[in-house]
Order: C-alpha cells, then structure tokens, then sequence
C-alpha cells in the first residue's frame, strides 16, 4: 500500500497540471470558476483519504463520494482533459481504502459517473464509453487485488 501512494500522488500531480491547462482553464468565474472548484475538493479531500486511514464508513463514504463528484465534474466540464484519472483514484482509493460495501459502491457510482459523462458530454463512441468503464472496472480490481494481497502478508506476519 505503501508502494502505490507515490504513484497516486503523481496521478494527482499530473490531473493537477493537466486540468489547470486544459480548455476550458479554471479561472475566477462561470465555468473556470466550477473546474477550479472541482480540482480543488478532489485534492483536499485526496490528501484527507490519505491522511485517514482507518475511518469508519460513515467517514469514508462521503469522502469517496466527493473523490468521484469531483472526477465526474471533471470529466463533464473539461471533456478532453483529465477528470477520468481524478475517476481511476478515487476508484483505486476506494477499493484500497474502503470497507467492502463503500468501495463497491464507491466502484459502482464511478462506473456511472463515466458512462453517464461519456453519453452525454464527451460524445464518445460507444466503443470509447465502454473502454473508458472497462478502465475504471479493472484499475477497482486491480487495487482490490492490491489491498488483498497486503491484507494476506500482514497476516503472514
């Protein structure tokens, strides 16, 4: 678990100048106002899942729901930029993070959240919707996987 909070800081790091340069930019108003707004609660509340690690679900549903709120935002209002890598972090924190209801249903909203943007924002073909669902199915399995595997050594131990 350890070994993988580097590489979600650097996919936050990259979602970070990905967003603040993609069109539309943040900015103090109408839209930018909105991006800038979606960017920063996906990064507070990243930093605060990483910061909680054993919160009770009542503590972590609300958070991965603003992870994947944020990501689906992302996504809606800057439909070329990176909201769907917010989307694959909030799915890998859930899945590592969360007790088993929250992280499936934290998956389940997040499969949603991106289908529902894909069909109606990003006007993606259905072969691109459902790649991008596959995506975020197997990145929650692969981090599923993850968290089992670490969760059978510390038993070992």
């Amino acid at each position: 678990m350890r070994r993988l909070r580097p590489l979600g800081a650097v996919i936050v790091a990259i979602m970070l100048v990905a967003g603040s340069r993609s069109h539309p930019q943040p900015g103090a108003h109408g839209r930018g106002l909105a991006i800038l707004a979606a960017l920063a609660v996906f990064t507070v509340v990243w930093l605060g899942t990483m910061r909680a690690r054993t919160a009770s679900p009542r503590v972590q549903g609300p958070m991965f729901l603003a992870l994947i709120l944020s990501s689906a935002a992302l996504v809606w209002l800057q439909p070329n930029g990176p909201g769907i890598l917010g989307v694959f972090v909030a799915v890998a924190t859930a899945a590592m993070r969360g007790s088993g209801r929250v992280g499936v249903t934290g998956a389940g909203v997040a499969l949603v959240a991106v289908v529902v943007a894909g069909a109606t924002v990003t006007h993606r073909t259905f072969i691109g919707i459902a790649l991008n669902a596959l995506g975020v199915t197997a990145f929650y399995l692969l981090a599923l996987l993850a968290r089992r595997l670490r969760e059978g050594q510390d038993q070992a131990e």
